[in-house]
């Protein structure tokens, strides 16, 4: 019934922090199946590679506007060496009228990298601060999945069909698993995609299917 994405949670003292005194979780999206079917347990995808990674304005002398990746503990300086981070790289980046980056340049802008950036994006999963999470590319499949009806059917059907429905992966006059079937079990059509050939019986060519419906219909 739940099911979370996250990133490892060895990120590092500023992660760690935030989550404590927001009672949060930085970079963990959960999403809940309204399926009365859904097991009542749950379910993490944990990144195994990436942690996140905060952000900070007014650290950096002359330049309180540029924003500064927090890597690290400032109580013990400790950094796991196993936890790589993953950023966004914005380039160049102008700083108000008045402030100048340090060393070397002294210039105007700086380089932005970040992992998440107030009101214009985020890495983390969730949505936060104005910007839309990666839960996005996860939505349609997952809500699919909570609404999903499955469907087994026995059909004949002649070797060559069989054959293209299992591993047939171009368009073409004979279906295959991308082709949409409109079907009609309890009288009311739906279109629905082909899951699986479960089981084939070349004598008989009795083939056990498994369909699942479509999310708009």
């Amino acid at each position: 019934r739940l099911q979370t994405l996250a990133y490892r949670s060895d990120a590092g003292g500023a992660v760690t922090r935030f989550n404590l005194r927001n009672e949060d979780e930085f970079g963990h999206w959960h999403y809940i199946a309204d399926s009365y079917a859904a097991k009542q347990t749950t379910k993490q995808f944990v990144n195994p590679l990436f942690c996140p990674t905060l952000s900070a304005g007014k650290v950096v002398e002359g330049a309180p506007s540029a924003w500064l990746m927090q890597v690290g503990d400032s109580q013990s300086d400790a950094l796991s060496e196993k936890c790589l981070r993953i950023v966004r790289y914005e380039g160049m980046r102008p700083l108000p009228e008045g402030e100048r980056w340090g060393f070397p340049s002294f210039g105007q802008e700086y380089p932005l990298a970040a992992f998440h950036l107030p009101e214009e994006f985020t890495l983390c999963f969730e949505d936060r601060d104005g910007a839309e999470g990666l839960h996005r590319y996860y939505d349609k499949q997952w809500r699919r999945e909570s609404h999903r009806r499955t469907l087994r059917l026995t059909l004949s059907l002649p070797p060559h069909i069989v054959t293209a429905l299992a591993w047939g992966d171009r368009p073409s006059e004979t279906p295959t698993l991308r082709s949409l079937f409109r079907l009609a079990p309890s009288g009311e059509g739906a279109f629905y995609r082909l899951l699986a050939v479960e089981s084939y019986d070349a004598a008989s060519h009795k083939a056990r299917c498994l369909f699942m419906r479509t999310e708009n219909n």
